[in-house]
């Protein structure tokens, strides 16, 4: 029988790896009384659960965490329960402590001690032969949220349809990405905008009195070609709007746009599971805590979040709405290694040397929130569309990184 050895922790993924990796037949986890309330156990579990990997597993607990004697005792009992099989160690969790007592047991033995190196998915540390070993994972972000106690609301099946749907509106928003900051699209924009307010439910009617206009041609024929409206005298627009357009249209098409990239060169880049638009909930004994998402995707073992912000955003001039929800986010999951980006089109953010105004800059270094300004964002979409895939490559790697 193969057994794998886990110290479980407050970070899932290098457990989760592990199972992946070693397909063990059973799992004697040491689990701390901390890590029982917790309930790490059970977060692994789930997230395993995803992956359809259900195995037999012993509980081992640890009373007294800080004493060395009684760690050793704890893995002493393992060795000698497991003598007949093979053991492999995972040193990566629990405290230090621990890794020490659980190295000191079993180096001496047969077992194979491996580390999981936090930041790459695909490979663990062979410390007896000291080398590398490289195995196939499907990390997902669905596994990622669900060790942390999240749970991602939509289905898989509901967040394909999505993504489908997103694909579709792809290229228009490639072209308001590369001409947002032109008076004839930002008007017909802020026109919408002006026309939705307070009609929030079913599909958006528009009327000729509405005054819907625009005299972009490419954005017209958009609309009218592809979304159904209709045209008077070349300019006015009017006819039915669904809810799902009317929201790209007013602000989605910037997430939609740069969850695009991260989807077309996501291979290129390595970044994992790129997905637009979730709503995360983790349940507790004061209720239910939810996050809304504009797009997500995993770097290595790193969980990113961007969020996208339209407009003039006069109510959040400064973007602390934007710093504090995103540091939230971050502290609520509890993982280690958390990037936060906000990718914005408002001038307000903007000095008058072209860059962003120094104060709010600061307070994003402070935070580790990377900003991608209006002239990024054109610059993406002038980048794809001439076909200049190495540059936006280079580009987005920079940014995203």
């Amino acid at each position: 029988m193969n057994v794998l050895v886990i110290l479980l922790s407050g970070q899932h993924i290098p457990n989760l790896l592990s199972v992946e990796a070693v397909k063990p037949d059973k799992i004697a986890y040491v689990e701390t009384e901390d890590m029982k309330k917790s309930r790490a156990w059970s977060n692994l579990e789930k997230a395993l659960e995803i992956s359809n990997i259900k195995v037999e597993a012993e509980s081992f607990q640890l009373k007294e965490e800080n004493s060395i004697n009684a760690i050793k005792r704890i893995f002493t009992k393992i060795k000698d329960q497991f003598c007949d099989d093979d053991i492999t160690v995972n040193l990566t969790g629990g405290t230090k402590l621990m890794s020490i007592g659980a190295y000191d047991v079993f180096k001496d033995t047969s077992a194979q001690m491996i580390y999981k190196p936090f930041r790459y998915v695909n490979e663990f540390v062979d410390l007896e032969k000291d080398c590398k070993v490289k195995f196939k994972s499907d990390l997902s972000i669905r596994q990622f949220l669900r060790g942390y106690g999240y749970e991602i609301s939509e289905s898989d099946e509901e967040i394909e349809n999505h993504l489908k749907d997103c694909s579709i509106l792809f290229d228009l928003s490639l072209y308001i990405a590369e001409n947002h900051n032109i008076n004839a699209i930002r008007g017909c924009i802020s026109n919408l905008t002006r026309i939705n307010a307070g009609r929030n439910s079913g599909d958006l009617i528009i009327d000729i009195s509405d005054g819907l206009r625009t005299s972009d041609v490419t954005l017209k024929k958009f609309l009218v070609g592809h979304l159904g409206m209709r045209s008077l005298n070349e300019e006015i627009l009017h006819g039915r709007l669904s809810r799902k357009v009317v929201r790209f249209l007013t602000g989605e098409w910037l997430e939609i746009f740069i969850w695009g990239l991260l989807d077309k060169f996501s291979m290129d880049l390595g970044f994992r599971n790129p997905l637009h638009s979730l709503t995360i909930l983790k349940r507790n004994e004061s209720g239910v805590t939810k996050n809304e998402l504009d797009v997500v995707f995993l770097k290595g073992t790193k969980f990113c979040i961007v969020e996208c912000k339209t407009g003039k955003q006069n109510a959040d001039e400064d973007a602390s709405n934007v710093i504090y929800k995103l540091k939230s986010i971050m502290e609520q999951t509890r993982a280690l290694d958390v990037g936060s980006y906000l990718v914005t089109t408002s001038d307000n953010i903007i000095g008058i040397d072209g860059n962003i105004k120094r104060h709010i800059a600061s307070r994003m270094d402070e935070y580790g929130v990377n900003i991608i300004q209006s002239r990024d964002v054109r610059n993406f979409a002038l980048a794809y569309r001439k076909r200049n895939f190495l540059q936006l490559k280079r580009d987005l790697s920079k940014f995203f990184k």
